[in-house]
């Protein structure tokens, strides 16, 4: 594939340095404004984590508490699936 480069300098004559000075300065800006949105989506993350740190405890609890109703006693898997996990290897033999 050929590249397309049609830049001519005020002598009216087509210069390569300017088509590499071209493409130089389009890679640079786009290396700055990925590293600019890479900070940016960062940032965002870090104040979502600032947010929820203090309620990280609530939350894991809210969720737990959440969960009780559907602990209840399975045929299948019996009360093993209703105990925690300490008290589960103590109901195997029962």
């Amino acid at each position: 594939m050929e590249e397309y480069c049609d830049v001519i300098e005020y002598s009216g004559k087509p210069s390569d340095t300017l088509c590499t000075a071209g493409k130089w300065y389009t890679f640079i800006i786009l290396l700055i404004n990925n590293v600019l949105l890479l900070n940016l989506v960062i940032a965002l993350l870090s104040d979502t984590y600032a947010k929820y740190e203090d309620k990280q405890l609530g939350l894991y609890y809210e969720v737990l508490v959440g969960n009780f109703p559907t602990m209840d006693y399975d045929d299948k898997f019996g009360s093993i699936a209703c105990a925690t996990a300490p008290l589960n290897l103590m109901v195997v033999p029962f």
